[in-house]
C-alpha cells in the first residue's frame, strides 16, 4: 500500500492536464460514496514521501507548510443588511456542515459587532507552490465568520478563485479561474470571477494613506480557516500579522456579485503594508470530524 500511495503522489503533477476528469472522479464519485473516509485516504496519499519534519503520522501531527502572503494583500468588507444576512444564512444551511454565521468587529474602533462578508485577495508563495509554479499564486477568497457546534470560531471560505490549480477539502482539485492581481506602481487592479461570483477593484495606494486599526477579533478568527464541509486549516502566525500595519487606499472603482446578491458600498477596505508570514496545518481536524 505504501508504494501505491507514493506512486499516486508522484503522478499528481502529471495529472494536472487531465484535472477535469480527475476532479470528476475524486469529487463526484469517491467523496459521494466514501465521504470523510476518502478525504483521509487522499490526505495520506498526498503527504506520503514528504519530509518527515513536516508531519508525524504516529503522533497525529498534521502536515505543516510555511506560506508568505505578499504585501498589499487586501480586504474588502461588507456589513450585511438583514436581507443579505437571511440570504447568506440560508445559503450556508445548504452548503456547510454545522457552521453558522457569527458577529464580529473588524475595526478596533467599531463598538457594535455585526455580520460581515469579506473578500480577501492576495499573492502568496510557499515551498509547496514552488513544486509546480515559480511565480506567486493569486487567490481571491469570499469569506464570512462562523462558529461550529463545538463552539470553535473561525473564517469560512465560502468560495474562492485562483490562477492555478488548487487543492482543498471541498473540491479536492479546483481548476484555475479568472484571477488577476496587477500592481503597477501605486495603482492596484483586482479581478476575479467564477460561476458563483464576480469581483473587480481598482485603487491607488501611497504613503499618506490613513491607518486602519484592525480589531484583534479578526486575528482570533484567523486561527481556523474553515471549509464548507467543516474541516479547517489551522494557521500559525507571528508579529507580521499581530503587529501588521493596515492602510486604507483611495478606491476608484469596485463591483461585487455573489450568487444573487449584488453588493454596492463596502463598510471598509484595507490592505496590509508588508508581507505576512504563516504556517498552515492542513485539514487539522480531519481525524475528528
Amino acid at each position: 500500500m505504501g508504494i501505491f500511495l507514493q506512486k499516486l503522489q508522484h503522478k499528481i503533477v502529471a495529472l494536472i492536464n487531465n484535472a477535469k476528469l480527475l476532479n470528476y472522479i475524486l469529487q463526484d464519485i469517491f467523496i459521494m460514496q466514501f465521504g470523510t473516509g476518502f478525504l483521509k485516504f487522499f490526505y495520506r496519499a498526498l503527504i506520503t514521501g514528504l519530509p518527515i519534519t513536516t508531519y508525524n503520522s504516529y503522533s497525529g501531527v498534521h502536515f505543516h507548510s510555511p506560506a508568505t502572503v505578499l504585501s498589499s494583500s487586501t480586504y474588502v468588507n461588507y456589513k450585511l443588511t438583514s436581507s443579505e444576512f437571511d440570504y447568506l444564512n440560508n445559503h450556508l444551511s445548504k452548503t456547510t456542515s454545522n457552521l453558522e454565521p457569527t458577529k464580529i468587529s473588524l475595526d478596533k474602533n467599531e463598538e457594535v459587532e455585526d455580520y460581515y462578508l469579506s473578500i480577501n485577495m492576495y499573492n502568496c508563495t510557499s515551498p509547496m507552490f514552488s513544486l509546480v509554479s515559480k511565480s506567486p499564486v493569486t487567490r481571491c477568497e469570499i469569506n464570512t465568520y462562523v462558529i461550529n457546534k463545538k463552539k470553535e470560531y473561525g473564517t469560512l471560505i465560502m468560495d474562492y478563485s485562483s490562477n492555478f490549480l488548487s487543492i482543498d477539502a471541498d473540491n479536492i482539485f479546483k481548476l484555475p479561474d479568472k484571477t488577476s492581481y496587477i500592481l503597477s506602481g501605486i495603482n492596484q487592479i483586482f479581478e476575479a470571477k467564477n460561476k458563483n461570483f464576480d469581483f473587480f477593484l481598482n485603487y491607488t495606494s501611497g504613503c499618506k494613506d490613513s491607518n486602519f486599526t484592525i480589531n484583534e477579533k479578526l486575528i482570533y478568527f484567523t486561527d481556523k480557516i474553515f471549509y464548507n464541509n467543516g474541516l479547517y486549516d489551522k494557521l500559525y502566525y507571528d508579529t507580521s500579522l499581530i503587529l501588521a500595519k493596515a492602510k486604507m487606499p483611495k478606491v476608484h472603482n469596485i463591483s461585487f456579485k455573489f450568487f444573487d446578491l449584488e453588493f454596492t458600498k463596502p463598510e471598509s477596505i484595507f490592505y496590509f503594508n508588508d508581507n505576512l508570514q504563516f504556517v498552515c496545518s492542513m485539514w487539522d481536524n480531519l481525524e475528528y470530524v
